[in-house]
C-alpha cells in the first residue's frame, strides 16, 4: 500500500472517532439538558426520567437476588436455630437426625455465653497446643498463693502449668499416665501424678491407673476444696469423665473449666453430656478450634474440626459473689 493510501485510511479512522465522540457528547448533553429542565421547572411526570429510574430499580432488584454458592461445611448457619443468649440451650431435640445433631454440636460450642472482659492466654500461643485461656474477671481472678489448679493431660508441653505457677503463683497438680513418669515435683508449686482421669476407678489395658475426679480429690485431700481452674485434654476420655463428674456432683466446686472435646456426637445421649454443663451453671467464654485436625465427618461428609477446646466459667460463683456484695 502506498503512503497516500495509508494516510487516507488514517483520516477515515480519525473521522469515525470524531463522529462517535460527537454522538456520545450530544446524547449526554441532551440528558443533562433534560435533567436541568426537570430541576428548573419541577416536572416529575417525565418519560425520560421514569425510564431511567425503572432501569436503575431493575438493576438493584437483580443484584439483590444473587446468592452465594453454599459450601458444605459446619459453619453454614441454619436459619431455623436461635443461638441468642435468650435461646433455650438445647442442642437438638430427641430423635434428631445425625446431620442436625452434628451441626448443632459445632455451632453450640462456638456460641459465647459469657462476656469475659479480662482474658489471658496461659502457656503456648493461640495457634499452638498447650496453652489455655483464663478468665480473670472477678470472682474468677485467682489470688496469688491461694489458687488451686488441676491439669489433666501434659504430654511434653508444660507451658500452661509453668505459667500458672510462675505468673499466677498457683498450686498446680498435673496428671498424665501416658508419658511414663513417676510422681515427682517439677517446682515448689507443681506436683506431677502418674494418674489419669476416666469414668471409673480402674487400671486399663496399658496399666494406667485411672480415677474419677471425685476420687482424685479425695486422694489428694481436696474433697471439700474449690478448684480455681480445671483443665482436661485427655484424648476422648472427657466423655466418660464428665458423666462421672455429674454422678459425683464435683463440678459445683470448679470455678473455671477448660477441656478439649474430641470427635463428633452420634446420638442424643452424647449431646446431653454437653447440655448438662449448661444446666450446672457453666457458660462458654472462649472456644478454639484445632486447625491441624480437620476431617470429613463419617456421618455427613461435612468438613469438621475433630478437636474443640472449650473454656467455661461457673456462674454460680458469680451469683454468690454478687449476693455477698464482693463485686469489684
Amino acid at each position: 500500500m502506498s503512503g497516500r493510501g495509508i494516510w487516507k485510511l488514517l483520516a477515515i479512522f480519525v473521522v469515525v472517532l470524531l463522529v462517535g465522540f460527537s454522538v456520545l457528547w450530544m446524547r449526554e448533553a441532551k440528558d443533562m439538558g433534560t435533567l436541568r429542565s426537570l430541576l428548573r421547572n419541577g416536572a416529575v411526570n417525565n418519560n425520560w426520567l421514569n425510564v431511567k429510574l425503572a432501569r436503575e430499580k431493575h438493576q438493584l432488584r437483580k443484584a439483590s437476588t444473587i446468592k452465594p454458592t453454599p459450601r458444605k461445611t459446619f459453619y453454614n448457619l441454619a436459619d431455623d436455630i436461635d443461638y441468642s443468649r435468650e435461646a433455650v440451650p438445647r442442642l437438638s431435640k430427641p430423635g434428631a437426625i445425625s446431620d442436625k445433631i452434628e451441626l448443632d454440636y459445632f455451632r453450640y460450642l462456638q456460641n459465647l455465653q459469657f462476656d469475659c472482659r479480662h482474658r489471658i492466654r496461659a502457656g503456648t500461643g493461640e495457634t499452638g497446643d498447650g496453652g489455655w485461656e483464663v478468665c480473670l474477671d472477678p470472682p474468677y481472678n485467682m489470688k496469688p498463693g491461694k489458687c488451686l489448679v488441676y491439669s489433666f493431660g501434659i504430654s511434653t508441653n508444660w507451658s500452661f502449668d509453668d505459667y500458672m505457677d510462675k505468673t499466677r503463683n498457683c498450686t498446680v497438680h498435673c496428671f498424665d499416665p501416658s508419658i511414663g513418669k513417676k510422681d515427682f515435683k517439677r517446682s515448689p508449686n507443681i506436683y506431677f501424678h502418674n494418674l489419669g482421669i476416666s469414668g471409673s476407678n480402674e487400671t486399663n489395658d496399658k496399666k494406667w491407673q485411672l480415677y474419677t475426679l471425685g476420687s482424685i480429690k479425695r486422694l489428694l485431700g481436696h474433697e471439700n476444696v474449690t478448684l480455681d481452674y480445671l483443665k482436661m485434654d485427655v484424648e476422648w476420655s472427657e466423655w466418660p469423665s464428665l458423666q462421672a463428674m455429674y454422678r459425683e456432683g464435683v463440678l459445683s466446686q470448679v470455678k473455671q473449666f477448660a477441656l478439649e472435646f474430641h470427635g463428633i456426637p452420634k446420638k442424643q445421649a452424647d449431646v446431653d453430656i454437653i447440655n448438662k454443663l449448661y444446666e450446672l451453671g457453666f457458660r462458654i467464654f472462649y472456644t478454639k478450634r484445632n486447625f491441624y485436625n480437620r476431617a470429613n465427618s463419617g456421618l455427613t461428609q461435612r468438613t469438621v474440626y475433630m478437636c474443640m477446646e472449650v473454656h467455661l466459667v461457673n456462674i454460680n460463683f458469680l451469683k454468690q459473689d454478687v449476693k455477698s456484695g464482693h463485686r469489684q
